[in-house]
């Protein structure tokens, strides 16, 4: 990741961070858990909390990779994995903010122990469905897949320099060697698919929300599928420039396949989050009748 990405991906961030400090109650954008769609008042005490701190971490990011490139340094994931992971802490806390004003101001929900004993309640924990068991089996497999065929066709040109970036205009403007690029990509995408994955099962056991193929563990094994086959997609791409003297046409061949599968999960993942959303505001709101 070059500082060009990486300021782009600070701006991408810190855009999100504010708007849920404006945003108002909804199933789209914003801190959803089940707690802050449960009530307007929980919402902007936890989306404004959130917000601010979530500003900062990015600030302090953005602020510490300018200094970086201007030291010198050409290399910038580290700082996007530590941000990531400064960003996840923020989350965690919203979570429990969340959950601690929820109970303060309704103290006969549900809780824990009724949970615990088994109890229906908006946090009972479900089986996972024939669906869910489905996708997940399909996205190892077509992780894995891809991986050792993308990985046997890079081979021959493994330790080669080739063009890896593009600016507007479609002039190659970085280079890499192949192996480093391949794990670069692999380390970026893959491991963000698989952070989605580990966060739907997660919020799987937390919250019994969701109809039918709407809901958190379908939502996360969605997103996965969709950062796999846009790694194959830039993986694919990278090596196709390359045998065409570095020309990059990445939507045609395979490349425009796994790029139109990627852009298939990702609506369906944006469409389950949604359903779910309106599920947990559903839920909600019958349960304070």
């Amino acid at each position: 990741m070059g500082f060009r990405d990486f300021i782009i991906f600070q701006a991408v961030m810190f855009a999100a961070s504010l708007l849920c400090i404006f945003v108002p109650r909804n199933g789209v954008a914003g801190v959803r858990f089940f707690y802050t769609l449960a009530d307007d008042e929980i919402w902007k005490a936890v989306n404004v909390r959130f917000g601010i701190a979530a500003s900062c971490v990015v600030a302090v990011f953005a602020l510490a990779g300018a200094a970086a490139d201007l030291a010198g340094a050409e290399e910038f994931i580290y700082f996007a994995v530590a941000e990531a992971a400064a960003y996840g802490l923020v989350a965690l806390y919203a979570y429990a903010l969340a959950k601690k004003l929820y109970f303060k101001k309704f103290p006969d929900s549900p809780g824990p122990k009724g949970r615990a004993a088994g109890k229906s309640g908006f946090c009972a924990p479900k089986k996972i469905s024939g669906f869910e068991r489905a996708l997940f089996i399909f996205y190892i497999f077509a992780t894995a897949a891809l991986f050792f065929w993308l990985r046997g066709l890079c081979g021959p040109v493994w330790d080669e320099t080739v063009a890896t970036h593009w600016n507007a205009e479609g002039v190659v403007d970085g280079y890499m060697k192949m192996g480093d690029n391949f794990a670069e990509l692999s380390a970026i995408l893959l491991s963000i698919g698989a952070l989605g994955v580990v966060g739907g099962y997660a919020a799987s056991r937390l919250c019994s929300g969701g109809r039918g193929i709407f809901t958190p563990l379908s939502c996360g094994l969605s997103f996965a599928l969709a950062m796999t086959f846009f790694w194959a997609t830039a993986v694919y791409s990278t090596l196709a420039a390359h045998e065409n003297s570095g020309k990059l046409e990445i939507f045609s061949g395979l490349g425009g396949v796994f790029a139109a599968a990627g852009g298939a999960f990702l609506i369906f993942h944006v469409c389950a989050s949604i359903g779910l959303s309106i599920s947990l505001q559903n839920r909600a709101a019958g349960g304070r009748k």
